[in-house]
């Protein structure tokens, strides 16, 4: 699988997840879906989403979540992803980037 050029190739959201994370301020704190969390591991405050909610995720300034474009996991499935972040939005949070999938949400 290493071996295979497919496997190096640059994923198709990769354009997009880099516009997603230029919308985060550098000295925010943030909570991201597992998958996108390592892309954030220089900042000072990183918190990865969860189902159980008992991380400091609820308090953090930024959220970034892309359901439909990677893995949901913790999270059974993208719509319970989807909910979740919908709960960002009831709290108060503002969508400032939304594109294929991919949400930046602000505190």
């Amino acid at each position: 699988m290493l071996f295979r050029s497919d496997f190096w190739r640059t994923p198709a959201y990769a354009a997009t997840a880099a516009r997603a994370l230029a919308f985060v301020p550098p000295d925010a704190s943030v909570a991201a879906q597992a998958a996108i969390v390592p892309h954030l591991s220089q900042r000072a405050s990183i918190y990865m989403l969860t189902a159980e909610g008992k991380t400091a995720d609820v308090e953090a300034d930024v959220i970034v979540a892309a359901p439909a474009a990677l893995s949901p996991w913790p999270f059974a499935t993208d719509d319970a992803l989807r909910a979740h972040v919908d709960g960002y939005r009831a709290r108060g949070y503002r969508v400032v980037f939304d594109e294929q999938g991919w949400q930046v949400l602000r505190r």
